[in-house]
C-alpha cells in the first residue's frame, strides 16, 4: 500500500504473509514532513481491511522502542505489546492484534 499525492510517496506499508490466517505488518512508513497528520493511521486501517479480506485473523508487527508515535498508534488502534526482543541487530516490541475470528 502507497499513499502519494502529486506523484510523491506520503506513506507506505505492506502485508507479509507468516502462516495460514497470520500476516506481518511491514515497511510502516510517513514521511517525517507528513508524520501526524493522520497517514499512519490511514495506511494502517487499509492494511487490516485487506489482510481481513485476505483471509488473516492476526496481524504482527515489530518496532523500535524510540518509534514512539507508531508505538502509540499501534496501541490505540488495538494492538498488545507481547514482547521484546532484537531484529536485525535493534532492540524491539512485538505486537499482535486479532482482526477477525
Amino acid at each position: 500500500m502507497v499513499g502519494a499525492l502529486g506523484g510523491f510517496i506520503l506513506a507506505m506499508g505492506a502485508l507479509r504473509p507468516i502462516e495460514p490466517g497470520v500476516a506481518e505488518l511491514k515497511r510502516m512508513r510517513v514521511h517525517p514532513t507528513w508524520q501526524g497528520r493522520g497517514f499512519g493511521r490511514l495506511i494502517l486501517d487499509h492494511l487490516e481491511q485487506r489482510a481481513i479480506a485476505l483471509g488473516f485473523h492476526t496481524l504482527l508487527l515489530d518496532t523500535t522502542p524510540h518509534q514512539h508515535a507508531a508505538i502509540g498508534l499501534y496501541r490505540t488502534r488495538g494492538f498488545t505489546q507481547t514482547g521484546t526482543g532484537i531484529v536485525a541487530n535493534q532492540p524491539s516490541l512485538f505486537f499482535q492484534k486479532q482482526v477477525a475470528k
